[in-house]
Order: C-alpha cells, then sequence, then structure tokens
C-alpha cells in the first residue's frame, strides 16, 4: 500500500494489520441507531439503510471497553466503501486506517462482489 496525498493506494495484496490490542469485529443491527446519529447526512431513510447495510454486507468496527469507537461499512447504493468514522474520543490512534483496511482485507480474501477490488489494484 502506498500512501498519495490523504489517499492509501492498494498495490498488491492487502497488508496485514496487527490489531490485537484492539477488539475489531463486524457492525450488529444493533450498532445502526448509534451509527445513524453520528451521519453528517442523516435522513428519514438513513437508519433503514444502515440496517439493511449491515445485514446484506461487511462492515468492520472497533469497540473500546465495549464501546463502538470506529467503524467502516459499504454503500448500498455504488458499493463505494463508507461511512468511515471515528469518535473523537478515540481519534489520533489509527482506528480509520485499522477498520477501512481491516474491511478491504475481508472483500479482496472473499473476492466480494459487493466491492470490485480488483479493480483498485495497480
Amino acid at each position: 500500500m502506498v500512501r498519495k496525498g490523504n489517499t492509501y493506494v492498494l498495490t498488491g495484496e492487502p497488508e496485514h494489520i496487527e490489531t490485537s490490542e484492539y477488539n475489531v469485529g463486524s457492525l450488529t443491527l444493533e450498532d445502526a441507531e448509534e451509527i445513524d446519529e453520528y451521519y453528517n447526512f442523516r435522513s428519514d431513510y438513513s437508519l433503514q439503510s444502515f440496517r439493511e447495510n449491515i445485514t446484506l454486507r461487511d462492515s468492520t468496527c472497533v469497540r473500546i471497553d465495549g464501546e463502538l469507537a470506529a467503524w467502516c461499512c459499504v454503500h448500498a447504493e455504488d458499493n463505494s466503501m463508507g461511512p468511515l468514522f471515528t469518535k473523537e474520543a478515540y481519534r489520533g490512534r489509527g482506528l480509520a486506517l485499522i477498520v477501512s483496511l481491516r474491511l478491504m482485507e475481508k472483500l479482496t480474501l472473499a473476492n466480494s462482489k459487493q466491492f470490485p477490488m480488483q479493480q483498485l489494484l495497480l
């Protein structure tokens, strides 16, 4: 992976990210309301959209002491990754990088049709 400005470009197989100090997993339906509360584009339909995305698509999150600290999922509309968010209290620890790379790793290893990673490989 190579950093180009504020963007990371996958140049081959995804790197394995050491996450042993964090509880890294997938989002659950119980997380949907909290994610929706932090969503900048919250609407009458966003909560239902998050519930569907969590049920039907891959996601990754970090929990610290049982609290949802950072997350990333896949949009239904265009299969892009997002939203990517880290709560303010947990910023500066690299959690956004962990959840986004772990999600890319999941999607790549699963050869997912949700998110065509092979198109990103240079």
